[in-house]
């Protein structure tokens, strides 16, 4: 009689070497996804340079979606304003009054955070680094740095527009909210929202950020 063929013994692999493959086998999945080389000797990753063309030297910028839907360049670093036609004075507070000056000692008292518009509708607002809650605001058309006290006419009156430069478009100018038309300007080393209507006006209404 004819032997019969016999089927070998099933084998049994250990769950912890399943589990083990299936984690090698995900882990090489991934790796190729990344663009890591997979197996053989060790390689140096390829040099990626990012910039930031929005605002230079930015440790940490994120871009948000507001609850508006726009989206927000949120810089947590804070920033400073410079003065288009004082090319070394920028934006400060001084007992809460927004003004431009040169040799700010006290460079805190020039930095900003740029957050989202506490008014929404696409507009940014701009957060005194030394002091927390507080935002530059126009009050009877003249800007200073004072407390949100959470109305809506704080709110808007702390919103702007940035347009691009309106005496050069690598600069930035800040248009009221509330008063289109109006805009962030100095004038005899002070900050009021004024309308804009000559080169000089121009000029004044124009910042470069630091």
């Amino acid at each position: 009689m004819a032997d019969r063929a016999v089927d070998p013994p099933p084998v049994t692999v250990p769950a912890s070497w399943r589990l083990r493959s299936i984690l090698a086998a995900l882990l090489a999945v991934l790796a190729v996804s990344a663009g890591l080389p997979v197996g053989g000797p060790a390689q140096a990753a390829p040099a990626v340079n990012h910039t930031n063309p929005v605002v230079n030297q930015r440790a940490d910028p994120h871009i948000v979606r507001h609850s508006d839907g726009y989206y927000y360049l949120t810089a947590f670093t804070p920033v400073r304003l410079r003065a288009h036609d004082l090319t070394d004075s920028y934006i400060r507070h001084y007992d809460y009054r927004a003004r431009v000056e040169p040799n700010v000692t006290n460079l805190a008292d020039s930095q900003f955070r740029i957050v989202p518009g506490l008014a929404g509708a696409g507009t940014v607002s701009w957060e005194s680094a030394n002091f927390p809650g507080y935002f530059l605001r126009h009050r009877g058309f003249a800007l200073y740095v004072e407390r949100d006290d959470g109305s809506t006419l704080f709110d808007s009156d702390a919103s702007f527009h940035r347009q691009g430069g309106l005496a050069d478009s690598a600069g930035l100018s800040l248009e009221s909210q509330n008063y289109p038309g109006r805009y962030v300007r100095h004038r005899d080393g002070l900050l009021y929202l004024e309308t804009v209507t000559s080169n000089t006006d121009r000029a004044s209404a124009t910042f470069h950020l630091e």
